[in-house]
């Protein structure tokens, strides 16, 4: 690990602030209850935590927008939704992308009629919910292949998209991805179908609560995702907090890429879970430096709690973070919660250091 602290700051600060330009929401995010000391280290924590500046988002959003606006020439029956980090205010300048979502509109997955049957069955459902899934049930089926549909969906934004960039990747199995060169924002263009799962049915298949299956090149669609839920969980619980949750999803995120270490496996995925996992009322009026000790302790359960790291799932509850869909655990990812503790504890011991220096 990098343990310069000033140069770490320097590194950080030239990502936030290429171009020496004063950015207000970069500096304004900063939490302003400083230390009464100088410290390269406490620096760079107020740094990793903030928000980058309005510019940076409203350049990656315009890319997405772009994008849009080409595929809504060439393609139908689709709809077009954001996901991930950029929606949630956490991405972070190091590597940001915006995942646009094209979905087609034409179908949506929904659970065998023995599966809604049995949903009907179930007395905790109300008048709505019971003449929802009745509907479901007594509307006929698509009978078209909803992976050919996808199939020619991806088709149709790889040509398109091919011939507006010049740098269009098309290569990935999940998405494609453009650098618009005049913002110099990337652009990852998703191809996916609704999934109305009984989280979806239950919830009358509003928005926030639908279900989402990606389509993969020459494989088919996946698991369910609920990614809008994920975006207004995280937006409603960091709220609550008065945007500390953002803060220190934020940080990790920063303090994992200025790392001589690499981590593989613990993407935002998991930083997201790891944080939104702890409890508010341990940290919604807590300084910023008494952050990290909360995200130190958070870590620390994981390792040594084996019932709870076993607990820990994704925000929507689908998928478990230290166990894939068969139960192998991942050792790898595990590994690195180690390693993130561990240089989490150097960080802390730094500023302690310089803090009883100052007194």
């Amino acid at each position: 690990m990098n343990n310069n602290y000033s140069e770490r700051l320097i590194n950080l600060k030239n990502r936030y602030n290429p171009d020496g330009i004063f950015l207000s929401k970069a500096f304004s995010d900063l939490d302003i209850s400083k230390l009464s000391y100088n410290s390269s280290s406490d620096d760079y924590v107020r740094f990793a935590m903030a928000a980058v500046d309005d510019k940076f988002t409203d350049d990656i959003k315009k890319a997405g927008n772009n994008v849009k606006m080409h595929l809504q020439r060439t393609l139908s029956n689709v709809d077009y939704e954001y996901q991930g980090s950029v929606m949630t205010d956490t991405h972070i300048k190091a590597n940001s992308d915006i995942d646009l979502l094209v979905i087609s509109n034409r179908f949506y997955n929904i659970p065998s009629n023995f599966e809604l049957q049995s949903l009907i069955n179930d007395y905790s459902l109300n008048t709505s919910q019971r003449t929802l899934v009745q509907d479901i049930i007594n509307s006929p089926r698509f009978t078209e292949d909803s992976d050919a549909v996808l199939l020619q969906n991806r088709k149709v934004s790889e040509e398109t998209l091919q011939r507006q960039y010049i740098s269009c990747d098309t290569k990935k199995s999940k998405c494609v991805t453009i650098y618009n060169s005049d913002l110099r924002k990337y652009v990852d263009t998703v191809i996916a179908c609704y999934d109305d799962d009984v989280f979806s049915l239950k919830n009358l298949r509003e928005k926030k609560y639908r279900g989402i299956k990606i389509y993969e090149k020459n494989v088919g669609t996946g698991k369910t995702d609920h990614p809008f839920f994920t975006i207004d969980s995280i937006n409603t619980k960091s709220a609550l907090a008065h945007g500390r949750l953002k803060k220190m999803i934020r940080f990790l995120k920063n303090f994992m890429f200025d790392s001589s270490y690499n981590y593989q496996e613990l993407k935002s995925f998991g930083v997201n879970i790891i944080c939104y996992n702890i409890e508010v009322s341990r940290y919604n009026t807590l300084h910023y430096v008494e952050l990290l000790l909360i995200m130190q302790q958070q870590l620390k359960k994981i390792i040594t709690d084996s019932i709870y790291m076993s607990s820990l799932t994704s925000i929507d509850g689908s998928e478990k973070l230290f166990y894939d869909s068969n139960g192998n655990f991942y050792d790898k990812k595990f590994n690195e919660v180690k390693q993130l503790e561990n240089e989490l504890s150097v960080l802390i011991n730094d500023i302690y250091y310089n803090f009883k220096k100052a007194i």
